[in-house]
């Protein structure tokens, strides 16, 4: 139902990053101890020069990804792929210059591997298809470079078969790691029922808003205006225990999923809706005044008195009590959410199905 920025995945990613933190982390660390120690056993053997080289700097690029995943566990897609895109580069180099050199076949198999660790599941079958096309090229067309491969074919056969289990089995627990994710950030940051965003999810944002308009006070207090504060409305569905009570839990659950659908009818692709409560709901209206959040709130509050859910063809209508507030310089988000609960009791104290803002009715 909602579309999250990049921000918000970010909050999300950082919330839920522990399984898949572990496994790059460990998994990138072993990337410097083995190809350090195999670059000095190669170089201490007469490999050719550019074997070792290649393979120190892939031991670089390791440790510097693995201390990326380690203090900046959502760190962007750029770069992931620029150091992915290197691994491919150098590998591919050294492998097409060295078609006669039996161990590039070794690592040959293991980067797969690693490029499924850095880029996901789907960016990992991409970069590893191309893997496999620098491989097979390299061999079967190596007089282009002016090679001649040394290598027997049924040495071939068994490196790619070996790298297409290692794909498989990588694969595969990354797809799964993948959609753990997915399903604990569905849980962690949405209501289940109506698809609202959760209390815990809305909390961290009200937080990261507050905390960006106090620094903007600071630093640049005279483009601090009301265009760029935001408003709260806090509603609560009126007389909804004795729906429940009367009628059952099922049909107070179509009532909810109904007016969250008319909530969302009104909001913008920067305004956020939240599960506050049982049957509480608060409502985040970016770069919004108070006269715009109290005009918002009540044509909520109309197309949730429009809507009927029915019992036995009985006809049943549903009415919600709005409160609204706006940003205000000093205000937590304690004292932000306090005022909007407080003209949201008083609608509900005065008559019920009503907006109220600074103590008064619409």
């Amino acid at each position: 139902m909602f579309k999250k920025s990049k921000t918000d995945r970010s909050i999300a990613f950082r919330g839920l990053f522990h399984l898949r933190k572990n496994v790059m982390f460990y998994g990138l660390l072993s990337i410097p101890l083995i190809s350090f120690s195999f670059a000095f056993f190669y170089y201490t053997q007469g490999k050719p020069v550019l074997l070792s080289a290649v393979l120190v700097v892939f031991g670089f690029i390791g440790l510097i990804l693995a201390v990326i995943i380690a203090t900046r566990p959502d760190s962007g897609k750029l770069v992931r792929h620029s150091i992915a895109s290197t691994i491919l580069v150098t590998d591919s180099l050294v492998f097409l210059t060295q078609t006669d050199s039996p161990e590039q076949i070794v690592w040959f198999v293991t980067y797969p591997i690693y490029l499924f660790l850095i880029t996901g599941f789907r960016n990992g079958l991409i970069y590893t298809f191309l893997l496999l096309s620098v491989f097979v090229f390299g061999y079967n067309f190596p007089l282009f470079l002016g090679h001649t491969p040394h290598i027997p074919y049924e040495i071939m056969v068994h490196a790619i078969i070996a790298c297409i289990i290692a794909v498989v089995v990588v694969s595969y627990f990354q797809y799964r790691i993948e959609k753990y994710e997915k399903n604990m950030e569905k849980i962690a940051f949405y209501d289940h029922l109506t698809g609202a965003m959760s209390r815990h999810w809305m909390d961290t944002r009200l937080q990261e808003e507050i905390q960006a308009l106090h620094r903007k006070q600071i630093t640049q207090p005279d483009q601090l205006d009301e265009n760029s504060l935001f408003s709260l409305i806090l509603f609560d569905m009126d007389n909804f225990k004795k729906i429940n009570d009367n009628y059952g839990h099922r049909l107070g659950d179509e009532a909810l999923v109904k007016s969250i659908r008319s909530v969302v009818h009104h909001l913008r692709a920067s305004d956020f809706v939240a599960r506050w409560g049982g049957e509480e709901f608060l409502i985040f209206l970016r770069s919004t005044s108070l006269e715009g959040a109290v005009i918002v709130a009540e044509k909520i509050r109309k197309d949730i008195m429009r809507n009927q859910v029915y019992v036995d063809k009985i006809k049943i209508s549903v009415t919600a009590s709005f409160g609204v507030a706006q940003f205000q310089s000093d205000d937590t988000l304690e004292s932000l959410v306090h005022r909007a609960d407080s003209c949201m009791y008083i609608a509900k104290n005065t008559g019920k199905n009503k907006v109220v803002y600074n103590n008064q009715s619409v």
